[in-house]
Order: structure tokens, then C-alpha cells, then sequence
């Protein structure tokens, strides 16, 4: 069964197992919520070419709590600050790229 809603990603959210507080500030109000973030990097497979790049850091979240987030919107995450770049949605989930600042 494939994990298809924030509902059944929820654990992994959670800041004691793969999640991390994130803070965002949407026209003066701050909202802080937890994600999974990625940061840009490459990962190389010895052996298997090409390797896996991922240009871009990236916070993937339950879908309600960013839906107010805009380009350009201001995030902190892991003591770095952001700005929303990209939003896309995939069910109850959201996907924010992000570009540091």
C-alpha cells in the first residue's frame, strides 16, 4: 500500500523522527509547522551512473499547513533562512523549494 495523505506521513514529520520545525511568515503572520527537509546535494551510487542530484533544498509537508505559503515567502529551517521558491501538491501533501538566503 502506497503512503498516498499527511495523515499516514504524520510520524515521519514528527520532530523526534525524521521532521524538523520549520517557521514561515505570511504577511505578518508566522506560522510554524513540521516538515521533512532536503537539502541540495548529490548522492553518488558507485557503480550506477548518473548520480542522484538534488539541486535544490526542499521541505515536503502536510498540505493545510502551508497553503497560505507564496513565492518568495520567508522560511527558517535548521537554523538557515529561506525563500520559497516553488509550490506543488501531491494529495494532502505539499512540496516547497526553497532557496537560501
Amino acid at each position: 500500500m502506497a503512503i498516498e495523505t499527511a495523515d499516514d506521513m504524520n510520524v515521519f514529520f514528527d520532530v523526534d523522527d525524521f521532521g524538523t520545525e520549520v517557521t514561515a511568515v505570511v504577511g505578518g503572520v508566522t506560522l510554524v509547522f513540521d516538515a521533512i527537509f532536503t537539502d541540495a546535494h548529490e548522492a553518488p551510487s558507485p557503480g550506477i551512473k548518473p548520480t542522484i542530484t538534488v539541486t535544490t533544498p526542499r521541505i515536503i509537508c502536510r498540505r493545510v499547513d502551508v497553503e497560505t505559503v507564496v513565492k518568495d515567502t520567508a522560511i527558517a529551517c535548521k537554523g538557515k533562512q529561506y525563500l520559497s521558491k516553488d509550490k506543488q501538491y501531491r494529495g494532502d501533501l505539499a512540496t516547497i523549494y526553497l532557496k537560501e538566503v
